[in-house]
């Protein structure tokens, strides 16, 4: 079950008691770049106001990413189609360009439905359908680039040793950042002949 507003609830429920009632909703696709530049973009034809955030109805189109709910560990990994106009900037950069020279390496990616009080509307709530990473960079051309998409349980499949060995500590003993208080380890005596 994915946790949302009542208001949602209660349009959902509308809908369901009469078959012919409109259910207005957007996909809402939230980039964040590993520079921290948020790329918020939507497939409707009116920008959405959703989260604190401006779904840009004028960027790239972004297709892909269904919903999938499975029970265990299972990485699900998902193709997403992202075309974009010369005009379509990423840092100042033509989108697909940006892609091509890896401004969405260690991006990761949301999918949000959004529920509309009506076409055109205001956002009455939502549901996160996809959350992950960007796995690769399959193909850029000169109007689309096709990434696989990775949910966040990823990180799972990371080989780690059984013992983890690193460098010896970088602070100084008895500094702030070594956590050992002095006074603990201190002793004070007279040392005689």
């Amino acid at each position: 079950m994915k946790a949302t507003t009542a208001a949602v609830r209660a349009a959902i429920d509308a809908a369901r008691a009469a078959p012919d009632a409109p259910l207005a909703f957007a996909e809402c696709f939230t980039f964040t770049l590993a520079t921290g530049v948020l790329l918020t973009w939507t497939n409707v034809d009116m920008p959405v106001s959703y989260n604190g955030a401006t779904f840009s109805a004028t960027g790239p189109l972004v297709q892909g990413l269904k919903y999938r709910a499975s029970v265990g560990l299972e990485v699900d990994k998902q193709q997403i189609a992202i075309a974009a106009r010369p005009t379509d900037l990423i840092s100042g950069a033509p989108a697909l360009q940006a892609i091509r020279q890896g401004a969405f390496d260690g991006a990761t990616v949301q999918r949000d439905r959004v529920f509309l009080d009506r076409i055109g509307g205001t956002a009455i709530g939502g549901v996160t359908l996809f959350h992950g990473r960007v796995a690769t960079i399959d193909s850029v051309g000169r109007t689309r680039a096709e990434i696989t998409v990775a949910s966040d349980l990823v990180v799972l499949d990371y080989d780690m040793p059984r013992n983890l060995y690193s460098p010896s500590c970088v602070h100084t003993l008895y500094d702030s950042g070594c956590g050992v208080v002095r006074g603990t380890f201190s002793a004070s005596g007279t040392v005689g002949a």
